[in-house]
């Protein structure tokens, strides 16, 4: 929910700040191919690496964005420094950096670890933890559900006192 919550929704209101209804198509036809054929397949070698990369690029500042975001929100509970620092440092050892960031943050705000052993299509893969709490549970979605809605929200809040801002000064 976090990383898909940064990708559909956070990036995209990110990326329209910056650079208005082009780049959020940009964002969004990347971050799709890339889901579909990122890496997957040889027939789709080339154009996957290519959406795969073209994400990396585009989610770089997004998920940077978005995870300070999560820490602003982690303020209400003294967790700010800690989220930040887990995004930092946990991001470094998970297959995306850009998820990393945006998982490493969120969960650690919500007080829950991602990650360990889990079984995908039969096959056992280990994954590196990300936030840390109590293994992330069916219970949890509610609250990620909400974190990602009050991030949303405070983006929102900025960006209207930076153009509340702006206009005042002209």
């Amino acid at each position: 929910m976090l990383e898909n919550g940064h990708d559909a929704v956070t990036a995209t209101l990110i990326y329209f700040v910056i650079g208005g209804a082009p780049l959020v198509i940009i964002h969004r036809l990347s971050n799709t191919l890339d889901a579909m054929w990122g890496y997957r397949t040889e027939q789709y070698c080339y154009f996957g690496k290519f959406s795969a990369r073209m994400d990396d690029l585009l989610g770089f500042i997004s998920a940077k964005i978005t995870a300070f975001l999560f820490a602003i929100i982690g303020l209400l509970n003294q967790k700010i420094i800690k989220v930040i620092s887990n995004a930092y440092q946990q991001s470094k050892t998970y297959k995306s950096h850009n998820g990393g960031w945006v998982m490493a943050s969120g969960a650690t705000v919500l007080n829950v670890s991602l990650g360990g052993k889990s079984i995908y299509f039969g096959k056992t893969v280990c994954s590196p933890q990300l936030g840390e709490g109590e293994p992330a549970q069916i219970k949890h979605i509610k609250s990620s559900l909400s974190l990602v809605k009050k991030a949303t929200l405070l983006w929102v809040f900025i960006v209207f006192i930076g153009e509340l801002l702006l206009l005042v000064n002209q």
